[in-house]
């Protein structure tokens, strides 16, 4: 029992340092806690509009992070 609740707690602190940091950096910086768009289909538009834009984000400083390790690494056996 004590096991459960020590791997919920572990997934659940990843949650909240993964999604629940996009959901309030949208809600907050990226205009979804109130809109002027009216519409199902509108929102989702803006929606998966904002979420691909952070992705791209993401996956930017994920590979500036990887070419500085490999510069790093480069450096060693040069």
């Amino acid at each position: 029992m004590l096991s459960k609740q020590s791997k919920f707690k572990d997934l659940y602190k990843k949650r909240e340092e993964t999604i629940e940091r996009i959901f309030s950096t949208t809600k907050e910086f990226h205009g979804l806690r109130y809109t002027n768009q009216i519409g199902i289909v509108k929102m989702h538009m803006k929606i998966g509009l904002t979420f691909a834009c952070l992705n791209m984000i993401k996956l930017n400083q994920k590979i500036s992070s990887e070419k500085r390790h490999i510069k790093k690494t480069n450096l060693i056996f040069t």
